[in-house]
């Protein structure tokens, strides 16, 4: 079922803690590597019971997810990281990001250039990177970064969040 939706963590349901351990030992190897947690529910729950009593275990998983996803980027220093948000968007123009991490909350207005297509956390009158003057207002430049090609994070929990205060609401881990 991982591979068929793609998934990336298996959350195993379960009322005895002997039996999820049972469970858990009869599945295959590489599946067991994907365990994201556990929750209990009643055998006969409804789909909405149920997904109420995974949500914890699902939050629980994205957090360590955004947290390792930010730590990596701290720890990749300032040659193959960007901090804040234009250094970011400068990042996203040279097509350097590959992994590219935003506080769900952040969102403001900015500018591309018709040009390069650079994207600007202020609007310039010529852009900065090609000296053309064609650019356009945009309502949000985090939208417009959502559109690059890169790997996405976008940062929901506290404990994230948290990593990136002091840092700016956009992060990157660079390519080269």
């Amino acid at each position: 079922m991982l591979a068929q939706f793609e998934g990336r963590y298996l959350l195993v349901a379960t009322g005895a803690p002997e039996l999820r351990t049972a469970v858990i030992d009869h599945l295959p190897k590489e599946v067991q590597a994907h365990i994201g947690g556990g929750f209990t529910v009643e055998v006969h729950a409804g789909i909405r019971d149920v997904a109420a009593a995974a949500e914890p275990a699902q939050r629980a998983v994205e957090e360590r997810e955004e947290v390792a996803t930010l730590q990596r980027i701290r720890d990749a220093g300032p040659r193959a990281a960007a901090w804040g948000a234009q250094a970011t968007l400068d990042a996203l123009r040279e097509g350097r990001v590959m992994t590219l991490a935003v506080d769900d909350e952040f969102a403001a207005p900015g500018a591309r250039c018709g040009n390069c297509a650079g994207l600007w956390a202020t609007v310039p009158a010529r852009c900065p990177a090609c000296g053309s003057e064609a650019i356009t207002a945009v309502e949000d430049v985090v939208e417009q970064a959502l559109e690059e090609r890169a790997a996405l994070e976008l940062v929901r929990s506290a404990a994230a969040r948290q990593l990136m205060t002091g840092l700016g609401p956009m992060a990157a881990l660079l390519r080269w």
